[in-house]
């Protein structure tokens, strides 16, 4: 039996030590366009559409083997929502827990936009990869990933696993940050593997997912932060600020914790997820157009004492942005 290295385990105190730092955005700063200039959701079946009209399963008679898959999913949200996992939820696949659902619901969201579909990209759960820390290799787990040709990796996703202990020295986003820059080693490995020159940097777009609440992340991973992360011991630290743009859902507080049960919510994520295909290369050379647009680092605003007032701390929410609607 193969040893496989120890797991990662990334918290506050890595995401201070190679100064990275959360910035909240709004949509013109997240994407590069306003939300007025959205593209709407472009499903890969015109049955998936359904997904916005339908509040409950019990309302929707699926006639077509896409509508059955909408109404799965709808039978899945409401299992989370009510954290009721006796619901009978399919008779083709086990789902045994929340983890397990969730990340079936993330999967199922991506491909009724096609996200994943095409001939050069696919939709992996657990993807694991490589990270080299201080001297040593550490291995990191995506619960979701968007896997394009020889494996290279394009878009990242974690969940929030509610039913684990607290671990003082895990958090979602450290985590998060540490799955970024292993897919950022891991990809330029494969490019040196296949001959081809390796990139100084590399924009992921990422979400962490708790319970069917996403929250969205567009992450600019340097050759400088990674080889600080790789170097032995602890000795170096990146001479530049890392800037992670984060966009919340942009809903009213009291609507967060509905997730994609409540219809109105649906409709914003997945026009967040359509958009957020602008951050995917299509092929294995190819460099996105949007990355041009974020070639500098995200830069904190300041306040009149000095301080910068676009930090996002543990407390943070954002405001809803009605543009969204």
């Amino acid at each position: 039996m193969t040893n496989l290295p120890p797991p990662c385990k990334w918290s506050t105190n890595q995401i201070d030590l190679y100064k990275i730092h959360r910035v909240s955005c709004d949509a013109l700063e997240f994407f590069g366009k306003p939300a007025t200039e959205f593209r709407q959701p472009v499903w890969r079946h015109p049955e998936y559409a359904a997904f916005l009209q339908h509040q409950t399963p019990e309302t929707f008679d699926s006639q077509t083997a896409g509508e059955d898959q909408v109404r799965e999913l709808l039978m899945m949200l409401k299992s989370i929502h009510f954290h009721d996992y006796s619901i009978p939820v399919s008779t083709r696949r086990d789902y045994s827990d929340q983890d397990t659902l969730t990340d079936q619901v993330i999967k199922l969201v991506l491909q009724f936009i096609g996200m994943g579909q095409n001939k050069s990209t696919m939709i992996r759960t657990n993807t694991r990869v490589l990270l080299q820390q201080n001297g040593f290799f550490f291995s990191v787990t995506m619960d979701a990933a968007v896997v394009g040709e020889h494996s290279i990796l394009h878009l990242l996703l974690i969940t929030e696993k509610e039913n684990k202990p607290y671990d003082p020295n895990r958090t979602s986003f450290g985590q998060l940050m540490a799955c970024a820059i292993g897919a950022f080693q891991h990809n330029n490995e494969i490019r040196k593997s296949l001959e081809i020159p390796t990139l100084d940097f590399m924009i992921f777009p990422a979400m962490i997912w708790s319970g069917s609440v996403p929250s969205f992340y567009r992450i600019k991973i340097t050759h400088e932060l990674s080889e600080a992360v790789r170097c032995p011991g602890n000795l170096k630290r990146p001479d530049n600020d890392t800037y992670v743009a984060q966009l919340h859902l942009p809903i009213p507080n009291e609507w967060m914790g509905y997730g994609l049960w409540r219809m109105r919510n649906r409709a914003i994520v997945m026009k967040i997820l359509e958009n957020m295909k602008d951050f995917i290369p299509c092929g294995l050379l190819d460099i996105p157009v949007s990355w041009n647009r974020f070639m500098m680092d995200l830069e904190p605003e300041h306040s009149s004492d000095g301080k910068p007032s676009n930090i996002i701390t543990n407390d943070d929410v954002l405001e809803v942005d009605a543009e969204f609607d």
